[in-house]
């Protein structure tokens, strides 16, 4: 991204605004966004639009910057003397991000793929031993929600000890075994959060509810998840040295033992998308269009992960990419 950049800046008339956070998105009597109100240290302006204006502030401020400026539903807005530009009920909704926790971690000889600089990483459908003990409804809405080839968890091997995923130098074993972790994110989730806002200034930060877990088939699907990463290192016994040193064995056996982990250890992939989702008019809680543009308003689009509907299951930076891209060229031919 910042050799695109660097490049525009070089063949463009391009000008980055740095250390300019936007307070909210103008708009006159028409609802069409003629600008965008931003401070540089305690100077406040507008940045005037020419033709339109693009958000771009993720998956958490993007749907911030879309409440401060009147988009949203009138309950959430009322609470804070926000007027209401566009009710749009979505904006915030439908959050998605894959839980990732750290199953298990061994000592290692020192050899092999676990000693890599790096991280591996593979995806996979639960297995048929153990999709068996899901819950009928668990495989019901799994195989309702996502699509047949669409994996459920992605396994992370990496060369460091996770511990509980706070502080990882201070909770290092640090006694001179090199330690390996494999952990499972859960790809295929059905559980959403949310983000909404504090107040009428952008400065304070939004509200993130994950929601993480929240859905049972979650539960169920991260509790038998933990259970294949064990299993994962029943075969690589010949290279770890000694059992299983966290969470071990005797501490975490029970699901209950296991979810109480797992809910304790659990953090995000940092693939947040979907607040600001992108459907057709008819959907309720559509708000932008294929076009990335905001229903109910003119001149304004939404261009990034928070526009994602669904959030792939693999790593989201090629569509990303991807993304940009397609609406870069709507805008150049003037769709």
């Amino acid at each position: 991204m910042t050799s695109c950049l660097n490049r525009a800046i070089n063949t463009t008339s391009i000008v980055v605004y740095t250390n300019t956070p936007a307070n909210s998105i103008l708009f006159d009597a028409n609802n069409t966004a003629t600008g965008v109100s931003v401070q540089t240290a305690s100077l406040h302006y507008t940045i005037y639009a020419s033709h339109e204006v693009i958000l771009s502030a993720g998956a958490f401020q993007s749907p911030q910057l879309l409440m401060l400026s009147g988009i949203n539903p009138q309950e959430t807005l009322a609470t804070y003397n926000i007027p209401v530009l566009a009710d749009l009920p979505g904006v915030g909704q439908n959050l998605w991000d894959q839980a990732y926790y750290a199953a298990e971690n061994y000592t290692s000889n020192q050899t092999g793929p676990l000693t890599s600089v790096g991280a591996f990483i593979g995806f996979e459908k639960l297995p048929a031993s153990y999709r068996q003990n899901l819950s009928a409804s668990a495989r019901e809405r799994l195989d309702t929600e996502f699509a047949d080839d669409w994996p459920e968890i992605e396994y992370l091997v990496e060369y460091a000890f996770s511990g509980y995923n706070t502080d990882y130098t201070a909770v290092d074993p640090n006694n001179g075994y090199n330690y390996a972790t494999i952990s499972a994110a859960l790809v295929a989730s059905l559980s959403r959060g949310n983000v909404t806002i504090r107040s009428s200034d952008a400065i304070d930060l939004p509200v993130i509810n994950p929601d993480w877990l929240t859905d049972p088939a979650d539960v169920e699907l991260a509790v038998l998840a933990f259970k294949g990463v064990r299993e994962i290192w029943e075969y690589m016994k010949r290279t770890t040295d000694g059992e299983e040193y966290f969470a071990g064995t005797a501490e975490v056996q029970s699901d209950k033992e296991i979810l109480e982990y797992i809910r304790r250890s659990l953090i995000q992939v940092w693939h947040a998308a979907g607040t600001c989702k992108m459907g057709k008019a008819e959907d309720g809680m559509a708000v932008v269009d294929s076009k990335s543009k905001v229903f109910g308003v003119r001149k304004l689009r939404v261009i990034d992960a928070s526009v994602f509907p669904v959030l792939p299951p693999g790593h989201r930076q090629a569509t990303m990419y991807g993304l940009p891209e397609k609406i870069a060229e709507d805008i150049l031919i003037g769709d």
